[in-house]
């Protein structure tokens, strides 16, 4: 665990002012499905395959079709828009459709609520999310976490023009909608367990001098989560 902390501790020190005051309402942009909660991907299973069977159903799409699409241009939702030439209202009820999944396995967290009740007080929280905004509403409910993170805290692919979050236009709107032109950069703070999305943070917060560490970045947020938890339940709880 000691060896944990000191990688944290050197790779991402500067956050660690956040608690000592020195800075002011950073930004934090949070992952939510397999890194604001941990399921084993269950989640992420259960909607893909939904996925697969609606292109299938409604599209004759296999599921190497599909997979091609998602390449080409991002996401599922942005695929079926541009090959399909589907309406905004189509693509919603796709996404209605393959995000109607069961969520009984998700629990309320009393600890992730009491450490972001914390957290709310010294870093302006945000959800990140490459699915819709209902489908986060419902986790975070059944998490416990609905009244932190409201739907005004929620940047999701709508809001993003049905692109993936590892494409760096995508960034950029999720930027200028939490208004960071008025933060510096050094106070906006990104965490995914997806190794993609973390390369498009890192170029677009001007990270270069970070080191690119592929396993860390991929690991970055079950990392930093506990990192994070070892402070709160020794200083805080």
């Amino acid at each position: 665990m000691f060896l944990i902390l000191s990688v944290i501790s050197a790779v991402t020190g500067s956050f660690w002012e956040i608690f000592s005051g020195r800075h002011s309402k950073p930004l934090l942009l949070l992952d939510l499905d397999d890194t604001l909660y941990f399921d084993k991907k269950i989640t992420y299973t259960a909607i893909g395959d939904k996925m697969d069977k609606y292109c299938r159903d409604h599209y004759g799409m296999t599921t190497e079709e599909v997979t091609k699409m998602c390449l080409d241009h991002s996401s599922p939702a942005n695929g079926l828009k541009v090959m399909k030439s589907l309406s905004n209202q189509q693509i919603f009820n796709f996404l209605v459709e393959t995000h109607d999944v069961s969520l009984d396995h998700l629990k309320p967290d009393e600890k992730l609520k009491k450490f972001f009740l914390f957290l709310s007080k010294r870093v302006e929280l945000f959800i990140f999310t490459a699915g819709p905004w209902f489908h986060a509403m419902k986790v975070l409910l059944q998490l416990g976490l609905g009244d932190i993170f409201p739907r005004s805290r929620i940047i999701h692919i709508g809001s993003t023009s049905f692109k993936s979050k590892y494409l760096k236009s995508t960034f950029d709107e999720a930027l200028r909608i939490v208004d960071a032109e008025n933060v510096e950069y050094s106070k906006v703070y990104f965490v995914d367990d997806s190794l993609k999305n973390v390369r498009v943070a890192r170029w677009r917060l001007d990270l270069s001098s970070v080191p690119d560490l592929p396993y860390l970045a991929q690991r970055f947020h079950l990392l930093f989560f506990q990192a994070f938890w070892v402070k709160i339940n020794f200083d805080y709880v």
